[in-house]
């Protein structure tokens, strides 16, 4: 949990997924009775990107350039007539035992595409061939 002291008299308390848990208005504050965390840090779909890039020994410019060219970096982007979703357009009929939450989720699909890529499996996704030239 994250306490942020609002003035003297409220208080807000966030869950460490970031979202508001409890607000009190008229708490009266007192010394050494809380402690104060810093937010967690929103990591943007380019930095999870890069940062996975990196993992994998992957530049990081082009990892984002194919995402963008799959999905325009739309971490809901649909596409096959919605066959394929994700940043990286995993497509459910070749890869069907990876779920939407899967699919959907920034992290787990760059993962997911560094490691295919990094493995000599680029080809999968059509934007890594128009780019790998």
């Amino acid at each position: 949990m994250v306490l942020l002291l609002l003035g003297s008299s409220a208080r807000a308390t966030f869950a460490p997924s970031g979202y508001l848990y409890r607000f009190e208005p008229d708490t009266p504050i007192i010394a050494n009775s809380y402690f104060v965390q810093s937010f967690p840090q929103y990591e943007s779909t380019k930095d999870i990107i890069t940062r996975i890039a990196r993992e994998y020994n992957l530049s990081p410019s082009f990892l984002i350039k194919v995402a963008k060219c799959e999905s325009g970096l739309n971490q809901y982007a649909l596409g096959d007539r919605k066959m394929s979703r994700g940043i990286f357009q995993i497509h459910k009929k070749y890869f069907p035992h990876i779920t939407d939450e899967q699919a959907y989720d920034p992290e787990w699909s760059a993962r997911f595409a560094a490691e295919k890529i990094s493995n000599g499996e680029g080809y999968l996704w059509t934007c890594w061939r128009r780019y790998a030239k």
